[in-house]
């Protein structure tokens, strides 16, 4: 499924209404109508994940380092980076020569003292992807999706937890 960076947009400044402030979340300039393409649920739970859940597990093995964040640095975005470039060289073998962007771009959230989201406590900026899915094919849902260990939390349900998206890069 492709949708619009337009569409795309319109639903993040929606679901963001409420925590993003006067500005508004800070978004690429960019042509509205460049595509960006959807991942299929199924297809992340059941190809992505395991693959990437692997790859964690190579790496950390083989330069004997945690590919994880600590309490003395935090690499959320090191790690998000490594992610969504897997997911945009998906992309890429999944859809051709379609000109389109990733479903899963980076997003810079604030994560207030009295939440956490996938596990990340706050207070404090965090780093994951925006992963843009669908089950039926027509319409789309709009995760924060944590590559340290899988997990994600649907968007407005972020929001709703007082988490302010700040930035995205498609």
């Amino acid at each position: 499924m492709l949708i619009t960076v337009s569409d795309l947009i319109a639903r993040l400044q929606e679901e963001c209404a409420a925590t993003s402030g006067p500005e508004g979340v800070r978004l690429p300039e960019m042509f509205a109508s460049m595509q960006v393409f959807v991942f299929d649920e199924s297809w992340v739970d059941d190809e992505f994940n395991p693959f990437w859940w692997e790859y964690l597990a190579t790496y950390r093995s083989e330069r004997n380092q945690p590919l994880e964040n600590n309490e003395q640095r935090g690499i959320c975005d090191e790690i998000s980076e490594r992610c969504g470039s897997h997911f945009s060289e998906a992309t890429r073998k999944l859809m051709g020569d379609v000109d389109c962007r990733s479903g899963a771009p980076f997003v810079r959230i604030r994560i207030p003292a009295d939440a956490a989201i996938n596990r990340v406590p706050g207070p404090g900026g965090h780093e994951p992807i925006l992963l843009v899915t669908t089950k039926d094919g027509k319409t789309f849902t709009l995760w924060i999706y944590e590559p340290q260990n899988r997990l994600r939390t649907p968007l407005a349900a972020a929001v709703a937890a007082g988490i302010s998206v700040r930035d995205i890069w498609l």
